[in-house]
């Protein structure tokens, strides 16, 4: 079966039909690819101007060149069909995607709505810049490629039909209802904004779910489009958060002014909408933990029971109450006490007949049967609750039995006639009495009798969610008492036989009863859960002193950013003084848990122990007890072990207090690693970190410490005072400011806190605040010392030093001076005084008494630090090292004063010392940024730059946000000449200093060295914003020029000279800009008046270059002499003077002058390969390939350099040579012009057509080049085109190419081809003429060979116009012309191959073969490529002949 066709394409299947077109797939055979063809509906095809409009549309699309729109391969006009070739995608559409997802219920993400939005965005925003508007842009029309990437397509199908629907339907519109914009709807003409509003339409459907307008007829959405309120977001789809719902509504806004103006704004909308609702969303999942961390950390009042998980589950497995057995049959005692009657009781047989007696003998044996049972219980804490509850009542019922003895007895003694029986009723009476005095008076002493050591109240256990009665306070009690007896009756356990609801309730009884803690808790079938009340927490003696020297030295040492790499002058003074102490955090509540043996129990035992000395300050014996608790929890489970954590804590705790650091530190971290939510086990951590010395401060460590504290708990003023006080001394300002505002608005009486903001302040710069916060200190210490009085002297010191952070100078002497008076000799008065004499302006007698301090506190590093530093601003150097080389020896942990050690090197020039008081520094702080930075800079100086750079990557790698240190290591590259890092340095510098001009003028001028133009104008012109100096002006400039904006560029330049005239950089690069121009005669204006301001080698070769294309030789041979004579050795002004006698023909002098220039610089690599060039003019293809060998083994890299050496080897007919360096060409990466010229052209001329079009079409696709770069390439693929018999979009391409370069002579007389092929010889002169006029720009860009040979060609060109349209003798003439130019041309290079191939193009065209033959021989035998290129020069030409 034969297949079918269309033009070139073989058909395969139809895959797509709509209201314009259909879509079929087929397949490119020359290339061998699949491809879709779009075929135009004929009713469309017959419209008179469709041909016109098709061709104008297809090749505006064909000129889209986007990674997110389909590529247009070829478009063509059958007889009645219009066809367009584009790639073939097999992703699918975003229809039939967005239509499985509604089937499955499913919508996309906001992230992949935000990903695919942003590729749609950069599509069309590239296509609208080209003036391409869609206006059809819908689901249908996004496709996907194989690698899953979105594709628009259809671009330009809407307006190619369009004019036709308008004549072939009234009031017909081209679009699709549903996504098209009211302008488009109402008839009215669009622009790219109407394809914003399908976008949005887009945008909305996969938001919510479904298109905003649908009806029953096309007419009915279109309508809706033009006067319906698109429905709300929300209300279709509830969780669209409201930023997203806004973002929606605005892009399908009637009024195009109202919409987005652009669609990457849309999507940049988009993506900043998603984001602050994910924001807010993770607040709000946040916020559950947040409200928990922010309870307070103290156990709570009631604490949850604990309960058996496969009991609650229903488990037939869970614990019965059977598991208990073990404490019912330790608490279970059976005997209580024996009968103890005494002997002293009358017997019962002297009174059988009497009854009264009888009773009383009765009661009084039961009241001292009684009485010792209650002595037996009293004596031993081991009984159950029920006899606890007996033992409670029997004093009463003693009493009562020995009150209804002595009745009876009385009653006898009184009324009985017997004297036996009154004689023994007596005795019976005095008995009773005796015994009951006796009971009354033990009663009355225990009652009274102090304890034994501190009282541990035991109270009853709660049984309410048992199942089985146990007396647990009876066991711990005992356990207590078991404890207690190894350690010599320190303390007495005492039960109150209480049951406590609350932890108040237990607080208050234990208050009540002069204990120091309360047992009190709760029991069930899973366990038992104590609870322990610290009643007395003792004052420990430890605490963190934030009496840290603050200085006004932050630049002690200069950093070298600032361009005239002058030393900084260093500035050190004394700024505040801070003296508040933290105390330890400490717990009031303790929970525990026993749930199975003994072993339990006697860990719990231990750890109440040791909680209870600990409570009494007893350390020794509070760390035995913890010690033991710890050691009999090691076997236990951990949840058999419940308030490890706590006992941890209080060990930390009194380890700090001893002063062992690193042991508090691994016992808090213990205690946190249990508890992770144990706020305060955090904050003493964290002041224990800012002490701890190992080997430096671990400042770092005490604030995330602290930040973890405040996040647990945010509602402590001592959290946010203490992280207040860390980020301070790290000199993060503004976070300590907001820490202690928080801290004061907790609580606010607190004067420490507005002491530390007013340090915060100060050392901010907000004097204005600090004054306040001063004065608030002030205040409260005042009302302090009314209402809280103190110790006399620390009482003064405190309002003398809240005085002086008020500057109340006088007032704080006075304070001072009262406290000298009392304590002469204490060193903080000393240290008081000191200050004050300082900021009163006295540094002599600061001094004296900063002596005094330093004679009585030898030890104290604070001392010699303040003496060495006012020595220092005195003047006085050599004291003031010897002052803070004494503080730097004893404050081993301490790296600020060997920083401000060096500083003070660094004021005696000697770097060498400075560097090595860096160096200690670094070795107590090894991870201080700060200070590697002030190393690296000292290293920079000393010009040491391996060190410095070594120091400030350390810097770097510390501290990514340390500008400073990116700008100084940035300056170091430059110095080595590692320019690349040094961009990437500057580069990170101008992201962390936005607004740094400096910075980025730094950034642009590596850019520009590295000839990355887009990113120096970038620099330059955001350096320019912030501060407008003409250098930055003339940089951008230079910059702007490189990427073929002059018009921009000449605008700074003018700014430029208007701010400074004189300005020589301004004056020559404005000359190179109207160079460029072709404004010959502006441009030596310039360079005049910068050789005015500044005469340099450089300008004079600038003017030479201009003289010499206005054909002014012998000027630009006087400025290249003047250039030499200035730099004799400058090698570059010979190579130029080499160039201008290349151009002048004069090989010989050139060649002369290249051989001089590198005489002077054998490495320029630039002058080897123009000697190449020079000795292949002249046929001597040895010497050619001699010095393009050296050229490329300088630079075997240089892709330029490769491609000229494979075509000299292609001219010695090198040819497997040749075409291995053209093979390594076409592998360059794809923005590597050179190479992909280079191998093109070969392949071209090779006739490898397909595969050249590849190396062209990749150089398009990467874009990376100059506009005449740009234009050479889609010359090349149109010449590639047009030798396939493609002439439609080969003129496509030479159109493109003249876009790109408008002075492009070759691409105009291309088109006049394509109009001669065509029939149309007047547009094809017309076309000719014009090439003409633009061959002198075009002659600027390019070596003398191509503009010689495209003249020659032209006068051809034009004679063959001429012959078709009968002008026989105008024709000769301009063979004639053509003649002439080649003679002129061979006669400048008389051996050079172009030249002897334009005479034997001449000779041809002119019918003289003998001629012709004798100068392609000529050629030929220099260059042996001359064979292809001559016959397919001749070709080309004979294709154009009538």
């Amino acid at each position: 079966m034969a297949e079918k066709m269309l033009g070139e394409y073989v058909v395969q299947r139809l895959i797509g039909r709509g209201g314009m077109a259909e879509v079929w797939e087929g397949v490119d055979p020359q290339l061998d690819r699949p491809v879709a063809i779009k075929v135009i509906l004929p009713q469309f095809v017959h419209d008179p101007t469709f041909a016109e409009r098709f061709r104008r549309e297809a090749r505006l699309t064909a000129s889209l060149r986007h990674p997110h729109i389909v590529r247009l391969y070829d478009f063509d006009l059958l007889e009645d069909q219009a066809i367009m070739v584009m790639e073939y995608l097999p992703g699918g559409t975003l229809r039939s995607r967005l239509d499985e997802l509604a089937r499955r219920g499913e919508n996309l993400s906001p992230r992949e709505i935000a990903d695919l939005l942003d590729d749609l965005a950069a599509a069309l925003d590239y296509a609208h810049a080209k003036g391409a508007v869609h206006r059809d842009l819908k689901p249908g029309n996004i496709l996907f490629t194989a690698d899953d990437e979105p594709v628009i397509c259809d671009f330009g199908i809407a307006k190619i039909v369009d004019a036709v629907a308008d004549l072939t339907a009234p009031g017909g519109i081209i679009g699709t209802p549903a996504y098209m914009a009211p302008e488009q709807a109402s008839g009215e003409p669009v622009d790219a904004r109407a394809d914003l509003y399908s976008l949005g339409v887009m945008l909305y459907e996969m938001a919510v779910g479904r298109v905003p307008f649908s009806g029953d007829s096309p007419t009915a959405v279109l309508m809706h489009h033009l006067r319906s309120d698109p429905p709300s977001p929300r209300a279709v789809n509830p969780s669209l958060p409201a930023p997203v719902a806004d973002v929606l509504l605005k892009a399908l806004a009637k009024e195009p002014a109202d919409r987005f103006q652009s669609a990457g704004e849309l999507a940049q909308a988009y993506r900043a909408a998603i984001g602050a609702a994910g924001v807010e969303q993770a607040a709000a999942a946040d916020a559950a933990p947040a409200v928990r961390a922010a309870a307070p950390t103290v156990a709570p009042t009631v604490a949850p029971t604990v309960v058996d998980a496969a009991a609650v589950a229903g488990d037939s497995t869970a614990r019965q109450p059977g598991q208990m057995r073990w404490l019912r049959s330790v608490l279970g005692v059976s005997a209580l006490a024996a009968a103890l009657l005494g002997r002293s009781a009358p017997s019962a047989d002297d009174l059988p007949n009497d009854r009264r007696g009888l009773v009383a003998l009765m009661l009084t044996t039961l009241g001292i049967f009684v009485a010792v049972l209650q002595f037996v219980l009293n004596m031993f804490s081991v009984f159950s609750r029920s006899a606890q509850l007996l033992a409670g009542a029997l004093p009463y019922v003693i009493v009562l039995l020995f009150l209804g003895g002595i009745a009876l007895s009385v009653y006898t003694l009184a009324r009985s006639a017997s004297r036996v029986r009154r004689r023994q009723a007596g005795g019976l009476l005095a008995v009773i009495l005796v015994v009951l005095a006796g009971w009354s008076a033990w009663w009355a002493y225990a009652q009274v009798k102090p304890p034994e050591g501190f009282v541990i109240l035991v109270g009853d256990f709660d049984s309410a969610g048992a199942t089985e009665q146990v007396d647990v306070a009876r066991y711990i009690a005992q356990s207590l008492d078991q404890e207690l007896r190894h350690l010599g009756g320190l303390a007495t356990a005492v039960r109150s036989g209480e049951v406590y609801e609350t932890a108040e309730e237990a607080r208050r009884r234990g208050i009540e009863r002069d204990a120091t803690l309360v047992i009190w808790g709760w029991y069930d079938a899973g366990g038992i859960s104590p609870r322990i009340e610290v009643i007395d927490i003792p004052d420990l003696d430890a605490g963190l002193d934030s009496s840290r020297l603050l200085v006004k030295a932050a630049s002690l040492a200069p950093i070298p950013g600032a361009l005239s790499g002058a030393r900084q002058e260093t500035s050190m003074s004394v700024t505040d003084i801070s003296t508040y102490v933290y105390q330890p955090a400490v717990l009031p509540s303790v929970d525990l848990f026993i749930e199975d043996g003994p072993q339990e129990l006697a860990y719990a035992a231990s750890a109440v122990l040791g909680i209870a000395f600990y409570a009494n300050d007893d350390r020794e014996h509070a760390l035995e007890m913890f010690d033991r608790a710890l050691t009999l929890a090691e076997p236990l489970q951990d949840s058999s072990a419940i308030g490890k954590d706590r006992i941890y804590f209080h060990r930390g705790i009194l380890a700090y207090e001893e002063g062992r650091l690193e042991d508090a530190v691994a016992d808090l971290e213990q205690a946190i690693a249990i508890q992770p939510e144990l706020y305060e086990a955090h904050y003493n951590l964290a002041m224990v970190y800012a002490q701890l010395c190992n080997p430096a401060r671990q400042l770092a460590r005490a604030v995330t410490a602290s930040q973890n504290a405040v996040a647990l708990d945010p509602d402590r003023p001592e959290g946010q005072r203490l992280l207040g006080g860390l980020y301070l001394e790290q000199q993060r300002h503004d976070e300590a400011i907001a820490a202690l505002d928080r801290a004061a608005q907790l609580e606010p009486a607190e004067p420490a806190t507005y002491d530390l903001l007013t340090s915060a302040y100060n050392a901010a710069g907000q004097t204005e605040a600090a004054a306040a916060a001063a004065q608030q200190a002030l205040a409260l210490y005042e009302q302090a010392a009314i209402d809280q009085p103190q110790d006399p002297v620390t009482a003064h010191l405190e309002l003398g030093y809240a005085h002086l952070r008020a500057e109340q100078y006088p007032r704080a002497l006075d304070e001072f001076t009262a406290a000298a008076a009392l304590a002469p000799d204490d060193p903080a008065v000393r240290r008081a005084l000191g200050n004050v004499y300082y900021w009163q302006g006295d540094p002599a007698r600061a001094i004296t008494e900063y002596r005094r301090w330093a004679e009585l506190a030898p030890a104290d590093v604070d001392a010699h630090l303040l003496l060495g530093l006012t020595l220092s601003e005195q003047g006085d150097l050599e004291g003031a090292i010897a002052s803070v080389k004494q503080a730097a020896s004893l404050h081993a942990c301490d790296a600020g004063p060997a920083i401000i050690l060096a500083s003070l090197y660094w004021q005696q020039d000697d770097l060498e010392a400075a560097s090595a008081a860096y160096e200690q520094a670094l070795a107590i702080e090894p991870d201080n940024a700060e200070t590697f930075l002030l190393l690296g800079s000292t290293r920079y100086f000393q010009g040491n730059l391996d060190a410095a750079q070594a120091a400030l990557e350390q810097a770097v790698e510390l501290n990514p946000a340390e500008s400073e240190a990116h700008r100084a290591l940035g300056l170091v590259y430059m110095d080595q000449e590692n320019y690349a890092a040094a961009a990437e340095s500057f580069r990170t510098l101008t992201e962390l200093l936005p607004d740094d001009p400096l910075g980025l003028t730094s950034l642009g001028s590596i850019y520009l060295g590295l000839s990355d133009w887009e990113g120096a104008a970038e620099a330059y012109g955001r350096a320019v914003e912030l501060e407008p100096a003409a250098d930055s002006r003339v940089s951008l400039a230079i910059a702007l020029t490189q990427l073929g904006d002059t018009e921009a560029a000449i605008a700074q330049l003018q700014q430029a000279l208007a701010s400074d005239p004189d300005n020589a950089g301004a004056h020559s690069t404005l000359a190179d800009a109207y160079f460029r121009q072709g404004n010959l005669d502006e441009a030596a204006t310039h360079y005049l008046a910068a050789l005015g301001n500044e005469e340099t080698a450089f300008t004079h070769t600038q003017l030479a270059s201009i003289y010499s294309v206005q054909n002014r030789p012998e000027d630009a041979m006087r400025e290249l002499a003047r250039a030499v004579e200035l730099e004799p050795d400058n090698w570059y002004a010979l190579y130029l003077r080499g160039e201008l006698n290349t151009q002048l023909g004069d090989l010989g002098a050139a060649t002369a002058d290249y051989a001089a220039a590198l005489e002077l610089n054998p490495e320029a690599a630039a002058a080897h390969y123009s000697l190449s060039l020079a000795a292949y003019r002249q046929c001597r293809l040895s010497a050619a390939a001699q010095a393009i060998g050296k050229a490329v083994a300088l630079d075997e890299n240089s892709t330029a350099f490769l491609g000229l050496q494979a075509g000299i080897y292609w001219a010695q007919n090198r040819v497997d040579e040749a075409e291995a360096i053209f093979e390594r060409l076409r592998d360059a990466p794809a923005n590597d012009w050179a190479a992909h010229l280079a191998a093109g052209d070969y392949l071209y001329q090779m006739g490898e057509l397909d595969a050249a079009a590849q190396q062209f079409q990749i150089l398009l696709e990467a874009g990376d080049a100059s506009s005449p770069l740009l234009s050479v390439a889609y010359t090349a693929l149109g010449k590639i085109y047009y030798a396939q018999e493609r002439l439609l979009p080969a003129a496509a391409e030479y159109e493109s190419a003249l876009a790109a370069f408008p002075a492009n002579a070759e691409a105009q007389a291309l088109l006049g081809d394509i109009a001669l092929r065509n029939g149309d010889a007047a547009a094809a002169l017309q076309a000719y003429d014009a090439a003409f006029d633009l061959l002198p720009a075009y002659s600027r860009y390019f070596p003398p060979d191509p503009p010689a040979m495209l003249t020659v060609s032209l006068f051809i060109r034009r004679g063959l116009a001429l012959d078709s349209m009968g002008q026989a003798d105008e024709a000769a003439a301009e063979r004639d012309r053509a003649l002439a130019s080649a003679q002129e041309f061979a006669a400048r290079f008389p051996n050079s191959p172009a030249g002897n191939v334009a005479l034997a193009v001449a000779y041809t065209a002119r019918g003289e073969t003998e001629q012709a033959g004798r100068a392609y021989e000529a050629a030929l035998e220099c260059d042996r490529s001359v064979e292809l290129t001559f016959a397919r020069f001749v070709a080309e030409l004979a294709k154009l002949a009538p």
